[in-house]
């Protein structure tokens, strides 16, 4: 009876993820998040970013959640338009409040589906690598969060397949895309100046970049320290 519920549970999510998948995929507005595309319509967009702009925060979240959740590319460019629709401040608390509701959705779709069937089945294998999770689960996001060449729905992935707890995983989420968060916002500001993604490496923003390697470091340290303790 245990089994035939869990089985029917986890049918339903991956009758919704699909459902969801195939909507957004229809829909098309993902086609939309081109370099080439907002760049034509900027002055529209940021337009209507200024007269409507709850609604328009409301559909960059919905479409940003969307990306995370289908895994679809374009989340780059989707963090450089919260800077350049709503401002650096606003636009960097819209990319973290997107990626970690995104992010957690993902999360808990995959630990429901795969995650709970891989640590069942390989319980005593897993026994040692899920007690390091338990005691340093934190950190270990936190290094894959902060390391932007690691694929964001990859991590989501290999987050889910652990027994690492879901708040853990929010609260890292939030802090581990926040650097990111601040460059791309920072670019989108300057999105009007851009003629194409290549220019985007001709600003100063290089010491940007090397800024983000420096926070890189900070959970490395706090990692060592851990361990000392």
């Amino acid at each position: 009876m245990y089994r035939s519920k869990l089985f029917k549970k986890r049918l339903v999510i991956v009758a919704s993820l699909l459902i969801f998948v195939t909507l957004f995929c229809m829909s098309g507005s993902y086609k939309l998040l081109s370099f080439e595309s907002i760049k034509r319509n900027s002055l529209w967009l940021k337009q209507q970013a200024e007269l409507n702009r709850a609604t328009t925060i409301v559909c960059y979240l919905s479409g940003y959640i969307g990306l995370v959740v289908c895994s679809l590319p374009g989340v780059s460019l989707a963090n450089i338009m919260g800077g350049f629709l709503f401002g650096f401040f606003m636009g960097v608390l819209c990319i973290v409040v997107a990626a970690t509701i995104g992010a957690t959705i993902f999360f808990l779709m995959i630990r429901y589906v795969i995650g709970d069937i891989i640590q069942a089945k390989y319980a005593q294998k897993l026994l040692h690598f899920n007690q390091k999770i338990a005691q340093n689960g934190w950190v270990y996001l936190l290094l894959l969060r902060c390391i932007p060449l690691i694929p964001f729905f990859l991590v989501n992935i290999l987050a889910a397949m652990t027994t690492i707890k879901l708040r853990t995983f929010v609260w890292t989420t939030a802090v581990g895309v926040l650097p990111s968060a601040i460059i791309f916002a920072y670019i989108g500001t300057q999105f009007m100046t851009i003629n194409s993604l290549n220019d985007i490496f001709s600003f100063s923003l290089v010491s940007a970049f090397l800024g983000l390697l420096a926070l890189v470091l900070i959970p490395v340290i706090i990692s060592r320290y851990w361990k000392i303790v």
